[in-house]
């Protein structure tokens, strides 16, 4: 077994152990992040992402205050409210917050195409003009 530097294994565990110990997450919330992430590794998604997804689920799941499998649209759009008007989050984070958003809910919705809760989010970054 190959090792890495990077201790994606513990990364992963200690993300596992996050959404556990969330006291805001549902236990339906937590069974349905858990179930996505294994979705995600048994898809070919690294151990790196999968973590990723699950912290960001985590945090989206806070603020939406809703079981995922009962949001709608108009929850969605409040919640990318309050991400884009958060100044806490970079441009990167809220882009990985919508990029996890449209794959976990064609996940959950089992969709070929993003369902209509999520279609409108677009994760395309605005150009940085580079200094020269």
């Amino acid at each position: 077994m190959e090792t890495s530097i990077h201790h994606y294994d513990k990364i992963l565990q200690g993300a596992i152990k996050s959404i556990n110990k969330n006291d805001y997450l549902s236990q339906i919330n937590k069974k349905v992040i858990l179930e996505f992430s294994d979705y995600c590794l048994a898809t070919g998604l690294t151990k790196a992402r999968a973590a990723k997804y699950i912290y960001s689920l985590g945090t989206i799941g806070r603020i939406l205050n809703k079981n995922f499998a009962d949001t709608n649209k108009d929850d969605i759009m409040r919640l990318m409210k309050e991400i884009n008007v958060d100044t806490e989050y970079a441009e990167y984070a809220k882009k990985d917050f919508k990029v996890a958003l449209k794959k976990f809910y064609r996940w959950l919705r089992k969709t070929e195409d993003y369902p209509e809760e999520v279609k409108f989010l677009k994760t395309s970054m605005k150009k940085i003009g580079l200094l020269r």
